[in-house]
């Protein structure tokens, strides 16, 4: 839930926040690519992302015990990936609205029914009928928690948890893709 919740929200706050003060008019007026202002905004959240994700093994190791019996490069790759798309989402948010207000609204609803709802966390993802199964299967967070239960408990390799793999790595593929079509580098005259 914190790892879904806090990457769209920093990177949709970040980017909405430049956009309410102006100083987006600096990228219009720069030399940098789209792609270099997105890998410029993106690098930041996942780095801070990435901290929370090892505060959070570490707690789960030490403080409640939990064995880890799985490979730590397997969950670093997963996790990576999956901070990567959860951050790209809160950018392509940040680019479809105009106010901090609206993109802190809409990042923790869609991160919190996405994290909650589609998740798998409390009903099966196998249980879910029609849009909603579908959604699950598309988003991230249930392949993710598809990975860290692998690795911790089921000492699953990469062999077993490729598909999970790919599903994400495709989501943010699409996602960054998206968010490079909607970033504007000079305005229409």
């Amino acid at each position: 839930l914190i790892l879904l919740m806090v990457p769209p929200l920093l990177l949709a706050v970040s980017v909405v926040r430049e956009k309410e003060t102006g100083a987006i008019y600096n990228l219009r007026c720069s030399t940098l690519t789209r792609a270099e202002f997105m890998v410029g905004k993106l690098l930041p959240s996942v780095a801070v992302s990435a901290a929370n994700a090892v505060l959070l093994w570490a707690v789960v190791v030490f403080y409640f015990g939990v064995p880890f019996k799985g490979s730590p490069w397997l969950l670093a790759l997963g996790s990576a990936l999956y901070l990567l798309g959860t951050s790209a989402l809160g950018l392509l948010v940040s680019l479809l609205v105009r106010s901090q207000q609206a993109a802190i609204i809409i990042a923790t609803i869609t991160a919190s029914i996405v994290a909650i709802q589609l998740s798998g966390l409390f009903a099966p993802v196998e249980s879910m009928t029609g849009v909603n199964q579908w959604l699950a299967r598309v988003l991230p967070a249930s392949h993710y928690r598809e990975i860290v239960i692998g690795s911790f408990l089921k000492r699953s390799g990469f062999e077993v948890l490729w598909a999970d793999f790919a599903s994400i790595a495709g989501f943010a593929a699409v996602v960054l893709l998206l968010c490079h079509a909607l970033l504007r580098k000079r305005t229409a005259s």
